[in-house]
């Protein structure tokens, strides 16, 4: 039987305490035709002594150093992705870990599915040891799934699919020059080119996502705590509106809804977080030009801003600001996209517990 050769992408940086694990959980595999690629992305550690002792000590680790411009993550993916050699291609961050049976069960999976341009699977969270991950990223709903990414219910993380290498050759990797959302940005842009993929969230979590570290090449970007990197935010998704707008989806209407709303939590911040009310304006209009999702008035957003800030600090008013929303229905944003406690809740209730696999 045909044994496709899959390709481990790693960017590193910094994780000479870390990367030994992540790379004795890929020699661990059961399925063995494999080659890693890691490519450092300047490290100033002893990162490169621990991977030249990998590579001596396995030939299926291949060792590169980023060899241009811009530094970071999706530069060192794509210098990867360029030297692949392998049928199908799975992203692992330096300092995550594969359970043992993660390719067999991917690749096995594939064979039985080769119409598919990618597969995705769940992952377990954890902070300190692989046995203690008590949480699922993601479970699955009713909902559509690329509505959850667009207002950021990320059903999958950057190792979650297999791809075929040659899909995400056509797909042209990362965009480098985006300074956040990277992976976030390609799971869009496949749901968006109408990419034919399956979901295995029924089947066991196969990889293993270390949490509560901020020295992470893609979790180290303030979220909404620099002004300069939340309007970057909602021009990006300024994009997702036009790109929405050109395509017959059914959920056309819902997508309208949800990327409105997710923008209003980001331009609400301005005035929420950094007392800016000018610009909250200035941006929330131009929201309201591009999108034929029209809400209510800036007077009226203003004031919901207003009740959503004193919502989130004494729940008091919580029950207020879901009555002001239903009032006004249509013509407001979702206040859910606002409860991303709603969210992890699900996913402890849901998720699985201490594994034995690893």
């Amino acid at each position: 039987m045909w044994s496709p050769l899959v390709s481990i992408i790693i960017p590193s940086y910094n994780r000479e305490s870390l990367i030994g694990e992540t790379l004795t959980s890929i020699i661990k595999q059961t399925y063995t035709h494999w080659e890693c690629i890691v490519v450092d992305d300047g490290s100033t550690d002893r990162s490169m002594e621990v991977l030249r002792q990998f590579q001596e000590q396995d030939n299926r680790i291949k060792v590169f150093s980023r060899d241009r411009l811009p530094k970071g993550a999706p530069m060192c993916r794509n210098i990867g992705l360029a030297k692949a050699s392998g049928d199908y291609v799975i992203y692992l961050d330096s300092d995550d870990v594969l359970a043992p049976f993660c390719l067999e069960q991917r690749v096995t999976l594939f064979q039985e599915n080769s119409g598919c341009q990618f597969l995705v699977f769940k992952a377990l969270l954890f902070k300190k040891e692989v046995n203690d991950a008590d949480r699922v990223w993601n479970i699955e709903t009713d909902e559509n799934d690329l509505v959850r990414f667009l207002r950021m219910d990320a059903l999958w993380q950057t190792t979650g699919p297999i791809y075929k290498r040659d899909y995400l050759m056509k797909m042209n990797g990362f965009k480098e020059e985006l300074p956040f959302w990277q992976d976030f940005d390609l799971h869009l842009r496949c749901l968006f080119s109408g990419a034919v993929y399956k979901k295995f969230f029924d089947h066991p979590a196969d990889y293993y996502i270390r949490t509560g570290r901020t020295d992470t090449i893609s979790r180290s970007t303030a979220f909404t705590a620099n002004s300069d990197i939340l309007a970057a935010r909602i021009k990006y998704y300024y994009e997702l509106i036009l790109e929405i707008e050109q395509f017959p989806y059914a959920e056309k209407e819902q997508m309208g809804k949800v990327v409105n709303s997710t923008l209003y939590f980001f331009c609400a911040q301005f005035l929420m977080r950094f007392s800016k009310p000018r610009e909250f304006i200035r941006y929330w209009n131009r929201a309201q030009v591009l999108s034929t999702c029209k809400y209510s008035s800036t007077s009226l957003s203003i004031a919901y801003a207003f009740l959503l800030k004193l919502a989130l600090r004494y729940s008091l008013f919580t029950k207020l600001v879901v009555r002001y929303s239903k009032l006004f229905d249509s013509s407001l944003p979702d206040y859910y996209i606002w409860d991303k406690s709603r969210l992890e809740k699900v996913r402890i209730d849901l998720s699985s517990t201490k594994q034995s696999e690893y």
